[in-house]
């Protein structure tokens, strides 16, 4: 009832990186942190998660293409078809995410100052939208991922062993 070693990687490597994103992100938000400081963790951010889109993107492709293990017994027919909606919002949210991370950005991409990319609008209003639905759909992500922990954390307090799945 494991998932093949290809799904535990991209889990937890996906996990990673979604947290520092979501951590680091609304760190920035909060009151009296240095612009410096905010700018550093931002380049990081635009530089780590414009490296995990191709990354997102086999984990999509290996998620469709490899099927999932067997499940418990102890998980309701509920609680499955509750899971695949919210593992099926994950992806999608995470989808929008990256998208328009990329859509917003108001100056050229640069991944760890080694590859730039131009930014795809010029247009200030436009780039307002995409800002306007990332943000968003960040909080929709914080909220997906505090979810999908809570839900693990339920599981495996009633005796579920779910986490085992995946480790």
């Amino acid at each position: 009832m494991k998932y093949d070693l290809t799904a535990r990687v991209l889990h937890w490597a996906s996990a990673l990186v979604i947290l520092w994103a979501t951590i680091s992100g609304f760190y920035t938000l909060l009151p009296n942190i240095e612009t410096q400081v905010k700018q550093l963790i931002a380049g990081f951010n635009v530089s780590l998660t414009a490296l995990f889109i191709p990354f997102f993107c086999y984990r999509v492709f290996h998620r469709i293409k490899s099927r999932s293990p067997a499940s418990s017994d102890q998980i309701s027919t509920f609680e499955k078809k509750i899971s695949g909606v919210m593992h099926l919002m994950l992806y999608v949210v995470v989808g929008v995410v990256l998208v328009t991370g990329v859509l917003m950005m108001d100056k050229p991409i640069s991944i760890f100052n080694v590859v730039t990319f131009d930014q795809v609008f010029n247009n200030q209003t436009v780039i307002t939208v995409f800002k306007t639905i990332h943000k968003y759909a960040t909080e929709l992500l914080a909220l997906c991922v505090f979810i999908h922990i809570a839900a693990l954390v339920k599981h495996e307090l009633m005796g579920k062993k779910i986490l085992s799945c995946m480790i």
